[in-house]
């Protein structure tokens, strides 16, 4: 088991390494007089406004989760554990900010890690549905012509895939149950997967309370539209974006929720600043135009991750601060 443990972190590394390299190549070719000089021309208000209607949607996002736990769980308590998370993404890649997300919602609400961590994998489902059905609407209604189809349609087909699989995992019990049973797991660990899939399919059962998906369809359109119009606001911080109208920023909003899907790097960095090329390209807007804009997104984003992280951990909950129980630790 520790064999496999240190493959995984090999490769994440050589995964982190190759995005540094690559980084860095894209570095020194980028014409940066044009990037500061479009940073020159920067409106800190519409930044502000962008930072006001990020912020409500970590809020609408911490309200989905808790809808997925169910009304038993506290918002304050799943608010901090969401902003945890975000917080570790910073300087943690490859889910990092997830993994701190479900451990922080486990130690709040008394749960079982495992049964934490499928919360939150459930809700996350949520985002990665909306991703594919934005990639679908932009291969269908041709908003990008100029941008080939190739990525979007992969983006579909693999997000898609993924939601098929969840769905799968939840009608199938006893199938699944069976195919784990039969997996060669050394040592405790095949007991220990199954009772994470147990917990899995026991989180993803409670969907099926009255009047939840209503509930999670409303918020999940909520939050559309939230980080839409941050996006929209953010295109306004310079004047040479400020034209563009709302399907530029639905694109981008687009590219961006793909780019935090794929974390290669703390933050994601570089491939944050690439979405933005990749989305803005389409509507006329040139690659220093757009790693301006891009880099003004991620400062924003880091601002305030950074200062509601730091705001969470300087009065973290007692749950928060306690040791996990043996009972809320196992899975």
């Amino acid at each position: 088991m520790r064999s496999r443990t240190d493959l995984g972190r090999r490769a994440r590394l050589a995964l982190t390494a190759l995005a540094v390299l690559v980084l860095a190549a894209a570095f020194v070719r980028l014409p940066w007089g044009g990037v500061l000089a479009a940073l020159s021309s920067v409106r800190p208000l519409w930044i502000v406004m962008s930072l006001v209607i990020g912020a409500g949607g970590i809020a609408l996002r911490a309200l989905r989760l808790r809808t997925v736990l169910g009304p038993e769980t506290g918002f304050k308590s799943v608010w901090a554990s969401a902003i945890l998370g975000y917080f570790t993404s910073l300087v943690v890649p490859f889910g990092g900010g997830e993994a701190t997300k479900a451990l922080a919602l486990s130690r709040a609400a008394g749960l079982p890690l495992a049964r934490a961590a499928s919360a939150v994998g459930l809700d996350r489902l949520f985002d990665l549905g909306t991703l594919a059905v934005l990639a679908a609407a932009a291969l269908v209604l041709h908003a990008a012509p100029a941008m080939r189809s190739g990525p979007l349609m992969l983006v579909c087909a693999v997000f898609a895939l993924g939601m098929l699989s969840a769905s799968l995992s939840v009608l199938r019990k006893d199938a699944i149950g069976r195919w784990l049973e039969a997996l060669p797991f050394p040592g405790g660990g095949k007991a220990k997967l199954i009772s994470a899939y147990g917990h899995w399919h026991e989180q993803a059962l409670r969907l099926k309370r009255p009047g939840i998906w209503p509930a999670l369809g409303a918020l999940q359109a909520a939050v559309l539209v939230s980080d839409t119009s941050a996006a929209w606001c953010g295109l306004h911080a310079l004047p040479s974006t400020a034209g563009l109208g709302p399907a530029a920023a639905l694109q981008l909003n687009l590219f961006v929720m793909l780019a935090f899907a794929l974390p290669l790097l703390p933050g994601s960095l570089g491939t944050l600043q690439a979405a933005y090329a990749m989305a803005l390209a389409p509507f006329g807007v040139s690659t220093a135009i757009s790693i301006a804009i891009g880099l003004i997104g991620q400062a924003a984003h880091t601002v305030l991750v950074g200062a509601l992280g730091l705001a969470v951990l300087a009065r973290l909950p007692a749950g928060l601060r306690r040791a996990p129980s043996r009972g809320q630790s196992e899975s």
